[in-house]
């Protein structure tokens, strides 16, 4: 998870996150379906904390004194973002236990939908 910001005039503007795959940097050698789909919801936990990050970061007011907040902001979602990547591999076993694999696709997919798309922001 990465995330930018422009400074015009002295104001934070066009606050984003975004959330990236480096397909050469990956372990995965071999295309196995329940491997990938483990792996996908990965990338959804990611993408989910960068919504939150942006959905915070949109309240800011702009001031140059809020760079500060925001890298801080940033540094806490991260944290919890490695928290609940922690969390998905515990409970999953990896992605070996299937129906734990499935839960967390079903919450995962609620917590996408319930959260706001950050594309346009400030």
């Amino acid at each position: 998870m990465y995330f930018h910001y422009d400074l015009i005039n002295g104001q934070l503007k066009n606050i984003s996150a975004y959330s990236t795959f480096v397909p050469s940097e990956s372990w995965m050698k071999k295309n196995i379906p329940a491997v990938l789909d483990h792996e996908q919801l990965h990338f959804d936990i990611t993408e989910y904390c960068s919504r939150k990050f942006c959905a915070e970061a949109a309240t800011y007011d702009g001031c140059p004194h809020e760079k500060t907040k925001l890298k801080q902001l940033f540094n806490e979602v991260n944290k919890e973002c490695d928290q609940m990547q922690q969390l998905y591999d515990d409970e999953t076993a990896h992605g070996l236990n299937r129906d734990a694999q499935q839960q967390w696709s079903n919450k995962m997919n609620e917590l996408l939908k319930e959260s706001t798309d950050y594309t346009a922001r400030k």
